[in-house]
């Protein structure tokens, strides 16, 4: 089996113009689908200039003459093909914090300054993502202790009251069941 792309008939737009950005010479795209593909590559370099999801679909709606749906749905598929920019700019900015904590430290232990030194670790904690959201804290009401409240049919309390009383009780031969029922004759042989 061959793990190249192979477009086939029934991908979606948005298979196409992955396959394209895979290898654009073995998948052209066809000139409406080019369209899109530049559509959704606007978007990008508009989410990447800190636009407003809003203010990216005014903009295609006069810059290609799209619906307002179709804006949204270029937005999302932008997100699928190029990824979720808001996301990936955070880590981004929160890796290069850890750098900057971390050269704060290299700096505080050359000056021997264990005060800076501390403040450079609780830095590169919080930029490193060891933060209080993702500390497991400590529970107490799981430890509490719950008395569970059972209900039991009173006429099988009596049944296991009175088999308690002889002796040992076998939960696996305990009939707790109470259905009232009735003996139906079978008419052809006479048995039940």
């Amino acid at each position: 089996m061959s793990k190249e792309l192979a477009i086939k008939r029934g991908d979606s737009t948005l298979d196409k113009i992955r396959a394209h950005y895979a290898d654009p010479n073995k998948f052209e795209l066809s000139p409406a689908n080019e369209e899109i593909r530049l559509r959704l590559h606007a978007v990008l370099q508009l989410r990447l200039n800190y636009w407003s999801k809003q203010k990216i679909v005014t903009f295609l709606e006069k810059q290609y003459g799209i619906k307002a749906a179709q804006a949204y749905i270029d937005i999302r598929n932008s997100e699928l093909l190029f990824g979720e920019m808001t996301k990936t700019d955070k880590k981004a900015r929160q890796s290069i914090l850890y750098e900057y904590a971390f050269q704060f430290l290299q700096k505080a232990r050359e000056k021997g300054d264990l005060k800076a030194e501390a403040k450079a670790l609780e830095l590169m904690s919080k930029f490193g993502g060891i933060d209080e959201d993702d500390i497991m804290e400590f529970n107490p009401e799981k430890f509490e202790a719950i008395t569970p409240k059972l209900s039991v049919n009173k006429k099988a309390l009596e049944t296991f009251i009175k088999m308690a009383m002889q002796g040992a009780v076998n939960l696996n031969d305990f009939d707790a069941t109470d259905i009232n029922f009735e003996n139906i004759e079978n008419e052809e042989d006479g048995s039940e």
